[in-house]
């Protein structure tokens, strides 16, 4: 039997992250990641792209958005507490 090698990467491309209101999820995000952002007007999609992942901003449900219930993802810090005063 012949092994074929596994053509997926191992690493996570992009995030879609669903949001109700674009203008507001694309300050946050930027704001919070420290990344430069391009006023609205925005489209459906927008993308932040950090050194190893691209987030996507999708707000093509958010007329029936409902918010997760538990995390969908984890931001690494050092400082437990001065992140969460940042916040």
């Amino acid at each position: 039997m012949t092994h074929t090698p596994m053509p997926i990467q191992k690493r996570i491309a992009s995030v879609f992250i669903h949001v109700y209101d674009m203008e507001k999820a694309v300050e946050w995000y930027a704001r919070l990641l420290g990344v430069p952002f391009r006023s609205g007007p925005y489209e459906e999609m927008y993308s932040i792209q950090l050194d190893n992942l691209l987030i996507l901003l999708d707000s093509h449900r958010s007329g029936r958005f409902t918010p997760a219930e538990q995390a969908l993802f984890a931001l690494p810090t050092d400082d437990i507490d001065q992140t969460y005063e940042y916040l």
